[in-house]
């Protein structure tokens, strides 16, 4: 037996450093991701390589099950939302709607439901089908591109902190029970149905007036009261139920989000009901537009799954430099646990996706209504 011999069993059996191993053993987030595209048959080709890309992205064809079944088995971020902001860390973009090739929206396998809200394609040039080696080039990214934007973030996050720190005696920071989530998510329930109540209750009284208005002028030039009378004062009850709250026209509205066509169709809706709309395409220019405009928007209207810094965190900025200003989430992830977390980091409302004009309209009802638009929309 040889020096060598005698040395290697002396220490043990050598570790295998080869590419194949080390994919089979994943140790961090993207060893894991790549792991799963490459060698795992099990996932129901919900994450698959992107051919129309040469293989250098990848789908998720669809979002509902990928959550459902790949997230928990795989990932410790169960969320969606969590598991695509670990993506933005890591350096990932998510490539718009708009820019994908029309043949991956027409195929089943990259598209099963046929809905293109409902798969995602994320690309960064160091992951790569059968490209193990480009691995180590893919470093998490702590804090966002913008230096400057970063430090001014990281102190409000800190004044947060502290004020969080100040709210909660003897700086007791337990995690919250189960008993004090459901409580929040109660009182916001009970919130919104007593908005309801009065917008219901101010329609009552517009109805009431123009009937006793009515009788009155009748009364004067000397008409009769008689069941037809009543009938056409019973109409014009039901015509006035049936007919939707309008808004006051010139509301400003910031719309957060990089899809094209959802940005279109929003623009489209808004601007038949008079609003002015300002658009933004991620979360860091979504801040630093408030920044320099603190009081300027009547609502935001906040994509959850969007680059920079995801709508999420976003909000939780937000709120700490603005905490009156209605933020409406619009997404397809309306899970319970995702709606308990849109909610525990500051979100109005949830606008689920996809939506039309009326929902949309109801939900700028619902919060605009007794407003006025600011003054500084110009």
């Amino acid at each position: 037996m040889n020096t060598e011999d005698k040395s290697i069993k002396k220490r043990g059996r050598k570790k295998s450093t080869s590419p194949i191993q080390h994919i089979l053993n994943p140790k961090t987030f993207v060893h894991k991701l790549y792991n799963e595209i490459e060698s795992n048959p099990n996932n129901q080709d919900l994450i698959i390589w992107n051919d129309y890309d040469n293989n250098k992205s990848f789908i998720i064809t669809d979002i509902n099950l990928f959550t459902a079944n790949v997230l928990p088995r795989l990932f410790k971020h169960c969320n969606y939302a969590s598991f695509v902001r670990q993506l933005n860390k890591y350096g990932f973009n998510k490539i718009k709607q708009s820019d994908l090739n029309p043949s991956l929206l027409n195929d089943h396998k990259c598209n099963p439901t046929s809905n293109q809200n409902n798969i995602n394609v994320f690309r960064n040039d160091f992951f790569q089908k059968e490209r193990v080696d480009l691995l180590p080039n893919i470093k998490r990214q702590e804090t966002p591109h913008n230096s400057e934007l970063s430090k001014d973030l990281t102190n409000i996050l800190q004044k947060t902190f502290i004020n969080a720190q100040n709210d909660i005696p003897n700086n007791d920071f337990s995690i919250q029970s189960d008993n004090e989530v459901i409580n929040k998510v109660i009182i916001k329930v009970l919130k919104l149905e007593k908005l309801v109540q009065d917008q219901f209750q101010k329609q009552q009284n517009k109805i009431e007036f123009l009937t006793h208005e009515l009788e009155t002028l009748k009364k004067f030039i000397g008409c009769d009261v008689n069941p037809s009378r009543n009938n056409s004062i019973n109409d014009m009850k039901e015509q006035s139920e049936n007919k939707p709250p309008s808004l006051l026209p010139g509301f400003h509205i910031l719309l957060c989000e990089d899809d094209d066509i959802c940005i279109q169709i929003c623009r489209k809706f808004l601007e038949k009901m008079d609003c002015k709309i300002t658009v933004v395409n991620d979360g860091i220019s979504c801040i630093q537009t408030l920044k320099e405009n603190p009081n300027k928007y009547d609502l935001i209207l906040m994509d959850i799954i969007i680059p920079q810094l995801d709508g999420t965190t976003a909000t939780a900025v937000i709120r700490s430099m603005n905490s009156n200003v209605p933020i409406i989430a619009m997404t397809g992830n309306v899970h319970e646990d995702d709606l308990l977390q849109y909610l525990q980091n500051g979100m109005t409302d949830v606008l689920a996706k996809p939506f039309n004009r009326r929902d949309l309209h109801e939900m700028l009802i619902r919060y605009l209504a007794d407003k006025v638009p600011t003054i500084n929309n110009d």
